[in-house]
Order: structure tokens, then sequence, then C-alpha cells
């Protein structure tokens, strides 16, 4: 048996190819559209995040009370003036 082909019609190949090439460029949109979503649900992420861990200067500023920022640090940690102010309130008593 002879299969009959109408006449102008596309093999049997030829629809396969053409199907073979419609799929790959269907699979190509759908990668583009799911990369170009998840960068932008990325990118939200990312800044998202950063709004959160890194607070502006207007939130800095009302989370330090207002007098501590006039005076400054109430005391110098010994490690950094190598000494410790026991030692120095001990020494200054026993010389007495």
């Amino acid at each position: 048996m002879a299969s009959v082909q109408a006449p102008g019609g596309a093999s049997p190949g030829q629809t396969c190819v053409l199907m073979l090439i419609f799929t790959v460029l269907l699979q190509s949109l759908c990668v583009a559209i799911t990369y170009v979503y998840f960068t932008n649900e990325l990118k939200q992420m990312i800044l998202r995040t950063y709004e959160e861990t890194i607070p502006t200067i207007p939130e800095k500023q009302q989370n330090i009370p207002h007098l501590e920022r006039e005076k400054g640090p109430q005391r110098v940690a010994a490690h950094i003036t190598g000494t410790n102010r026991r030692r120095s309130t001990f020494s200054a008593i026993s010389s007495k």
C-alpha cells in the first residue's frame, strides 16, 4: 500500500522538522520568560533584605537618644588605653 499524498502538502519528514523547530522555539521562550521572572524576584529579595538590614540615617538617629550623641562615649575601653579602672582606683587608694 502506498501512502496517498495531497498535492502541495508537506511530507512527513518536513512536518516532523517543523514540529521540532516549533517545540524548541516554544521551550526557548518559556526559559526566557522564567529567567526574566526569577531575575526580577531575586532583585526584589536583595533589595528587601538590604532595606531590612541597613537602616536609613533618620532611623539610626531615632534609635540613639539625643543626650548620648552629644556627650560622646561614657568611658574608654581598657584595651585601648592599656589601663584598667580597677587597677587605677586600687593604686590610688593604696598610695594614700
